[in-house]
């Protein structure tokens, strides 16, 4: 059986159960909430599903736009060099995480 939720409900069952916590606020006063996706696909599959899926497509348009660079190792394993207008992008959306400053 499928359990519902409204937003605050959810909110507080994902930071109970390890999957989201508080990262900052903005400068609307917001909460800005950050994802551990490994506890949230295990807890919440379908957000978990829904930010995979978002973080894939603005992936793919990024690409399409050439800020994204993809080559492959002899194992055809992916390696994706981003630009630094595609980080940007990406940062404003608030997949930051998704690559290394270092």
């Amino acid at each position: 059986m499928e359990e519902s939720f409204d937003n605050e409900e959810l909110m507080e069952f994902l930071r109970e159960a390890g999957a989201v916590e508080v990262d900052g606020i903005d400068d609307d006063g917001e909460f800005i909430y950050s994802f551990n996706m490994p506890v949230l696909k295990e807890v919440f599959p379908p957000l978990f599903e829904a930010i995979a899926q978002d973080i894939d497509n603005s992936l793919i348009e990024l690409y399409k736009k050439g800020l994204i660079e993809v080559s492959y190792d002899e194992e055809l394993n992916a390696e994706f060099k981003l630009s630094d207008e595609a980080k940007e992008i990406l940062t404003d959306m608030g997949f930051n995480e998704l690559f290394d400053e270092n």
